[in-house]
């Protein structure tokens, strides 16, 4: 890899884990449904124009977009509302571990003892994890983390129907499929949700601007690119300095504080992560990966 792809997977990651801090800002005014929902309408009404319709694989299309778009980023955006952007980048990270295990029992893929040891290296951060004072008082926001995890895992499984699609097809059309569903879930379950919205400060905005341009379409222009000159295996390792990203980010904009329980797990996650997805060619991060 060229130093200036290094550079590159390096600001990737950074442009990822700074979109929880993004998103924390857009939800301050906007409601969590709403802001994903139209994060997703936004994507879509700028890459549709130039995609082709997935003939043959629109309906797997839907099925992955109703997991992923709306179950999987609804639920993480509802969790992270209350939940601190560092310890939520952490929690997520377990997506990874959980999508090898059902791939073991789905697919009847082959997991390496050494990966089995990943994943409990993981879970075992993960306990630690949750005895910092950021999370040990709110077991119904973590509930939503792992089921946001476990929603990405599955919908992983159910997009290997759609490894012929080019990526940006991929990501116009499940925004199309998953934004209107939001928004109108939004407008359902979330109180005063156009007059929150229509009111949000300016800083949320940016908040919601960055998600939209910065996370999705720069971060997945330059991650594309690099995946067209880079080995996926050489990629790969970068995306674990996502949630380092996000916990600093979240420091220095949010003022979250850092506890000794989120660094100690953190890298027990992290690390379990590392052994599970470093063994073998990992498959391209989602739009997921850009939480």
């Amino acid at each position: 890899m060229s130093p200036r792809d290094l550079c590159l997977a390096v600001l990737v990651a950074a442009l990822w884990g700074c979109n929880f801090v993004a998103a924390k800002l857009a939800m301050h005014d906007i409601p969590p449904l709403m802001t994903t929902g139209l994060r997703f309408v936004l994507v879509a009404a700028l890459l549709l124009p130039f995609q082709r319709f997935p003939r043959g694989q629109f309906w797997p299309l839907v099925r992955v977009g109703m997991v992923l778009g709306v179950f999987h980023f609804g639920v993480l955006f509802w969790a992270l509302r209350t939940v601190d952007a560092g310890s939520a980048a952490i929690v997520i990270q377990l997506q990874v571990p959980l999508g090898t295990l059902l791939a073991a029992i789905l697919l009847g893929e082959r997991v390496t003892r050494l990966q089995v040891f990943g994943i409990i290296v993981a879970f075992g951060g993960l306990v630690v994890v949750l005895g910092a004072p950021a999370l040990a008082d709110k077991p119904f926001e973590v509930a939503l983390l792992l089921s946001a995890a476990f929603a990405f895992a599955f919908a992983s499984i159910q997009s290997k129907q759609l490894a012929s699609l080019p990526p940006f097809t991929q990501t116009a059309w499940l925004g199309a499929i998953a934004g209107p569903v939001l928004v109108a879930l939004s407008l359902v379950l979330e109180q005063d949700a156009i007059a929150r919205t229509v009111a949000a400060h300016w800083s949320s905005w940016g908040g919601f601007a960055y998600t939209v341009c910065a996370s999705t379409l720069a971060g997945y222009g330059l991650w594309y690119t690099l995946l067209a000159r880079n080995r996926v295996s050489h990629l790969m390792p970068f995306m674990l300095l996502v949630p380092v990203f996000a916990v600093l980010s979240g420091i220095a904009v949010l003022g979250e504080k850092l506890h000794v329980q989120i660094v100690v797990g953190g890298v027990l996650v992290l690390a379990g992560v590392a052994l599970v997805v470093l063994r073998k060619a990992a498959p391209v991060p989602t739009l997921a990966e850009a939480d």
